[in-house]
């Protein structure tokens, strides 16, 4: 007897596929809740969505499995991002698993129709064993054994998944940190290692409408665990109106399913799951019930609800309506979020040129000196002192005795100065600033001495006369103030370039 409960235990362990050796999910209402396997799905219902499902297996058989979760997600930001949690237990005899986790999905748009969602969750996992509920023809061969064994484990599932349109196609795996616990027997001087493994799922979900109100959804989902062969779970589905749904599927495990589920005022879904085994144990194994209700949070209610007739229409017209407006929501988001990055720095760049730019009073010195160097190098050759006078100055236009003086002299021409540099770089980063944010056409004018050179941003038309280039700059104060302010280290100027 000792020897058969010890052996009892292993195989338990080791072949049912639920079992702790490893734990894929078999439910069959796993279609409508593709999250608690990958988590790129989380929040994929754009809205606040609870999940509880209940899954019974071989009714009538004591100890037989069952599979109880709880699944809460919702999206963020324009459906950019996604949270979840799931909280799931499962019992088979005097075995028991409970497991919690948290996840994160974040989308990336490639286009108007594809997307790439990607997800990651963390949780912890603590499978036990209970020997009081081992039941034997005599108790006292079970004493050696404790009253119960346990172990704590963390894991992590990493998800990634494609839409294309209604197109979703996705991957994970869920990895597992460490071992779980070891099972031994003092007595026999035999020990149990049990070790959680790594398992891989890929799904593939396809809605297609076949007519103005259904819809055929085929989807499909292969999962394995390391070192096992793959398990194919297909479902064959058929959507009324977005108000009942119901299929056929079958699992590679010889295991065939129906599924029925109805929306009730668009706030709560109730489905139900029956299976039957098709192997030769089919007469033990068969009879599997399932039980899920979703509740959405925060749809919307509406009198055409009542009517499916017109709400079949109007919901599927207003939910295309949604998705295209939360596309565009995203882009313009996007947009903006460039917009203002750019912003940002050309707002920097332009404080920048402003404090670069040189003062009128430091132009003039600049422009005097040069002037003196090159007098003095031509004071040999009297056909070269027209070089002398000044052939850049900077002038003072509320003076009338000099505007009077400059109205009498010949091959001047004038041009309303903006801003200065000493740095050419920095002038035509001056000239293209004013371009795009004012819209003002400008030339760059170059002084050049033996020491230094200036750069100045002048407005690009040109007088001959300096009273009218004087009428002109007043004007221009005048009238533009408010929008060049921001731009030039103190006011615009009036430039004489002799000819």
């Amino acid at each position: 007897m000792k020897h058969i409960i010890f052996v009892t235990i292993v195989l338990l362990c080791c072949v049912f596929r639920e079992g702790l050796s490893q734990n894929f999910p078999t439910n069959n209402l796993i279609h409508e809740n593709i999250s608690t396997i990958n988590p790129s799905n989380y929040g994929y219902a754009k809205i606040p969505v609870l999940a509880l499902n209940y899954q019974k297996y071989w009714s009538g058989i004591s100890g037989a499995p069952e599979n109880l979760s709880l699944l809460a997600e919702t999206s963020l930001k324009s459906n950019q991002f996604g949270l979840g949690f799931h909280l799931a237990k499962y019992n088979v005899s005097f075995s028991s698993r409970l497991s919690g986790a948290v996840g994160y999905r974040q989308s990336l748009r490639i286009n108007d129709n594809n997307f790439v969602n990607f997800g990651v969750q963390l949780g912890v996992e603590k499978n036990q064993i209970d020997f009081q509920r081992v039941i034997a023809a005599d108790p006292d061969e079970v004493m050696m054994y404790t009253g119960g064994m346990s172990g704590i484990i963390g894991k992590t599932t990493v998800g990634l998944q494609y839409r294309y349109k209604t197109l979703q196609a996705g991957i994970s795996a869920q990895l597992f940190f460490g071992k779980s616990f070891q099972i031994e027997n003092s007595v026999l001087q035999e020990k149990l290692n049990v070790r959680k493994v790594p398992y891989y799922t890929l799904f593939f979900r396809y809605p297609v409408k076949i007519g103005k109100n259904w819809s055929y959804i085929p989807s499909l989902i292969i999962m394995s665990t390391q070192g096992l062969p793959f398990n194919i779970d297909n479902l064959h589905s058929f959507s009324y109106a977005n108000k009942i749904d119901f299929g056929i599927g079958y699992r590679q495990s010889n295991n065939l399913y129906i599924h029925f589920g109805i929306d009730i005022l668009r706030q709560v879904k109730i489905s139900y799951a029956y299976q039957r085994n098709l192997s030769a144990f089919s007469t033990v194994f068969s009879n599997t019930h399932e039980i899920g209700i979703r509740v959405y949070l925060s749809r919307p209610k509406s009198s055409e609800d009542i009517k499916w007739s017109r709400s079949s229409n109007v919901s599927t017209e207003i939910r295309e309506q949604m998705d295209q407006n939360e596309l565009r929501i995203m882009e313009l988001k996007r947009r903006i979020d460039s917009l203002e990055k750019t912003m940002k720095y050309q707002k920097s760049e332009i404080l920048n040129l402003k404090t670069e730019q040189i003062s009128k009073e430091e132009i003039n010195k600049t422009l005097a000196s040069g002037t003196t160097e090159k007098k003095n190098q031509n004071t040999e050759k009297k056909a070269q002192e027209t070089i002398g006078k000044k052939a850049y100055e900077v002038v003072s236009t509320q003076n009338e005795s000099v505007i009077e003086k400059l109205s009498n002299e010949i091959n001047n021409k004038y041009f309303i100065v903006l801003g200065a540099f000493k740095n050419l770089d920095n002038a035509k980063m001056f000239k293209k600033t004013l371009k795009r944010e004012l819209n003002y056409e400008t030339t760059v004018q170059s002084f050049d001495s033996d020491e230094k050179k200036l750069y100045f941003i002048t407005l690009s038309t040109e007088y001959s006369d300096v009273k009218i280039a004087r009428d002109k700059l007043v004007l221009f104060k005048k009238e533009k103030k408010e929008e060049y302010s921001n731009y030039l280290n103190g006011e615009p100027w009036l430039l004489k370039i002799k000819k």
